[in-house]
């Protein structure tokens, strides 16, 4: 029997598959030079070395942090309404005026026509803001009070024991800013004033 070229080919390409196969699968073999097996014998494990030069682990970029918010001037001049709240939640202006600061405190009802735990303070002012960004406003009141900038509610608090301050910070853009204080009468004294 004799060994033909049918037999040889498939046999010289099995070789050079294995030999291609052992350069991936040897660690040693193909690599650039520059590190050393990982376990030499023994079942020690080496420790690699290297002759690359290391670079520096670039630092985190600190995080920005905003800039604390700008304390929001008062109004020139608030308009002031005294309403009226009835049993049903419909609501009536008794008395408006124009004030150039708030600063109220009432032990009972500023009318005799209104009735106790039945009426709210109402201020409107208009500020203009030189430029966007995050501004703080604060009030101190004793009543249930509700903070409104351009006709959406930002803050609420309660009634409490005592006099509260209720503090505020938000994002308004540049321009006109529209700010509602509502406090209402509720089972006590009504207090508020704007610093």
């Amino acid at each position: 029997m004799r060994i033909g070229v049918r037999e040889i080919v498939p046999i010289i390409l099995l070789l050079v598959a294995l030999g291609i196969a052992f350069a991936f699968l040897d660690p040693s073999a193909g690599s650039s030079g520059n590190t050393t097996p990982i376990s030499t014998g023994g079942g020690v494990p080496n420790k690699p070395t290297s002759t690359r030069t290391s670079t520096a682990t670039p630092k985190p970029t600190a995080t920005p942090t905003e800039a604390p918010p700008q304390q929001l001037a008062s109004p020139a001049d608030w308009i002031v309404k005294f309403v009226s709240v009835s049993a049903t939640g419909s609501e009536r202006i008794d008395a408006q005026v124009v004030l150039p600061s708030l600063d109220f405190s009432y032990a009972g009802v500023p009318f005799n026509d209104m009735r106790d735990d039945a009426w709210k303070l109402v201020a409107d002012g208009v500020v203009d803001l030189p430029a966007a960004g995050r501004y703080m406003f604060s009030f101190e009141h004793d009543g249930e009070a509700r903070l409104l900038v351009d006709g959406a509610q930002i803050a609420f608090e309660p009634d409490g024991p005592a006099m509260q301050t209720l503090r505020t910070v938000f994002q308004h853009g540049a321009g006109s800013l529209s700010l509602r204080i509502e406090v209402r009468d509720v089972a006590g004294p009504l207090k508020l004033k704007v610093p």
